[in-house]
């Protein structure tokens, strides 16, 4: 269960691969012994270091993407939320167009979902 955790990846996820015998071994194998977490892995390379390196970062963080990101929060065509979706949308004066779930609902437990 705990290695659901250092693999990156929610035991609910997790347990779609229960079919193989040895799911969570391939995941960690893969994870730490067939990439270099700092350099290629930006997940793991924030977590590891405390923050990203220009060269290993999310899309969004990229120079070349991160000025039309702060142009359109400015202009007000992007919203950033923490929070929960229901949150989002009680507190939203204009339609949503677009949400960026990402598998968020994975890492939730059910008595966040249902």
């Amino acid at each position: 269960r705990g290695g659901c955790c250092l693999a990156g990846v929610p035991e609910r996820q997790m347990a779609l691969g229960l079919h193989r015998p040895n799911n969570l071994a391939m995941v960690i194998e893969r994870v730490f012994f067939k990439t270099d977490l700092v350099k290629d892995n930006y997940f793991y390379s924030g977590y590891i270091l405390g923050y990203y390196k220009p060269d290993n970062c999310p899309r969004y963080l990229r120079r070349e993407h991160f000025a039309a990101m702060k142009k359109h929060l400015k202009d007000g065509k992007l919203k950033l939320v923490h929070g929960t979706m229901l949150e989002a949308i009680d507190n939203s004066t204009v339609p949503i167009t677009v949400a960026s779930l990402l598998d968020h609902m994975d890492w939730m437990p059910d008595r966040m979902i249902n």
